[in-house]
């Protein structure tokens, strides 16, 4: 966050942290009114397009501490059945998607992508599989 604050401010950084906290934000060349620069004010929007457009910046999560992975694991999969993404689990739960994914790397859990959700129908009945 040191090199945002240099080029852009303090209160830019500070904005970061609280809008943000925890995510890898791709800085996208042009403001946009949707997405996560929109959380920002669109002046400091601009200013981090301007200083680092097409790049992206890790924004420390708020927390001075941190559990367990394991201990956060039931409260990552129920976001992620819920929908959300890495990084909006990240930003409720105030970790950084990194540390989302070591919490279910830890617990051994598959990829996200490859996890079924919990509302989809198998496509074969399990009776079906079963021949005779």
């Amino acid at each position: 966050m040191g090199d945002v604050a240099e080029k852009c401010g303090d209160h830019v950084a500070h904005a970061l942290m609280r809008q943000l906290p925890g995510t890898q934000l791709y800085v996208r060349k042009n403001y946009a009114e949707k997405g996560p620069l929109a959380r920002l004010e669109k002046a400091d929007a601009e200013a981090l397009i301007d200083a680092f457009a097409g790049q992206y910046i890790d924004v420390p999560s708020l927390l001075a501490w941190r559990t367990k992975p394991e201990d956060r694991f039931s409260d990552v999969e129920a976001l992620i059945d819920e929908g959300l993404t890495t990084s909006e689990i990240a930003a409720r739960l105030g970790v950084s998607q990194r540390y989302v994914f070591k919490i279910r790397k830890a617990a051994g859990a598959p990829r996200i992508a490859s996890k079924v959700h919990p509302d989809q129908l198998p496509l074969f009945d399990a009776n079906e599989l079963s021949s005779d």
